[in-house]
């Protein structure tokens, strides 16, 4: 063993001994870090083991990793199907978005699978696999929504200057029943027309709740005044055309022939 051995020069073209702490210091090797400087995020890799000591790069979730031998590069990449979060199991939802240069953004979220379009004025579209529906939404509050589970079409203009409801429509696909409402006054009056397509019914009401009600089915018509007051009922029952006022009271009776 020679002993008190002066440190010698490492450089490239050094010809000089070194000493045992010299090496020491180069079979130290170097860490390896991930994310925030803590004992469980560092790792170290030696040198001058007998064995040598491998540092993998392994490939997350929806990523693949390829190695060039001859390059000695390592190439990561998405893989064609992309897979966010974790299926069925506890942990964080997976979430997607992605940021247009001009202030558009699309979001993917795995927690309702839900997908939002969102344009730079505040456009929104969005399709909501949890409850079934498709909507979108304008900048001024205008509202259409498509729901699946119900088979309901429902639109929905913007609040007034009042800052009551808008006028709305909506479409019920079960039902066959369209509902026509106006927007809300001052008042909190509107006017209301609704086409009942299972029974055969069509019925207009306005502000003040004078309405008019055409019924099919039995070929009547009924017509109320303000505040469904004076009402009047006009049948053709067994071809005969009546007319019963307030009251019961008959006013026109009109026979065939």
């Amino acid at each position: 063993v020679i002993k008190n051995v002066k440190a010698g020069d490492v450089s490239e073209n050094s010809k000089e001994a070194i000493n045992g702490s010299q090496l020491y210091k180069t079979n130290q090797g170097f860490d390896i870090l991930v994310g925030q400087d803590t004992a469980d995020n560092r790792a170290n890799v030696a040198l001058g083991q007998d064995k040598k000591e491998t540092v993998e790069f392994a490939a997350g979730n929806s990523l693949e990793v390829t190695l060039d031998k001859n390059a000695k590069k390592v190439t990561y990449s998405l893989k064609d199907d992309i897979t966010v979060g974790k299926d069925g199991e506890a942990g964080k939802d997976g979430k997607v978005t992605v940021n247009g240069k001009d202030g558009e953004k699309v979001t993917i979220d795995g927690k309702d699978g839900k997908i939002e379009s969102k344009a730079k004025d505040g456009t929104t579209v969005t399709v909501n696999g949890k409850d079934g529906t498709v909507g979108a939404k304008g900048a001024d509050g205008t509202t259409v929504t498509m729901n699946a589970k119900d088979g309901t079409i429902g639109a929905k203009g913007p609040k007034g200057a009042n800052g009551k409801d808008g006028a709305s429509v909506t479409i019920n696909g079960k039902d066959g029943i369209t509902t026509i409402t106006g927007a809300t006054d001052d008042k909190d009056h509107k006017n209301v027309i609704a086409l009942d397509g299972k029974d055969g019914k069509m019925g207009i009401t306005g502000k003040d709740g004078n309405s008019v009600t055409l019924n099919g089915q039995d070929g009547s018509i009924d017509m109320k005044g303000k505040d469904g007051k004076n009402a009047v009922n006009i049948t053709t029952k067994d071809g005969i055309v009546g007319v019963d006022g307030q009251d019961g009271t008959t006013r026109i009776v009109v026979k065939d022939g």
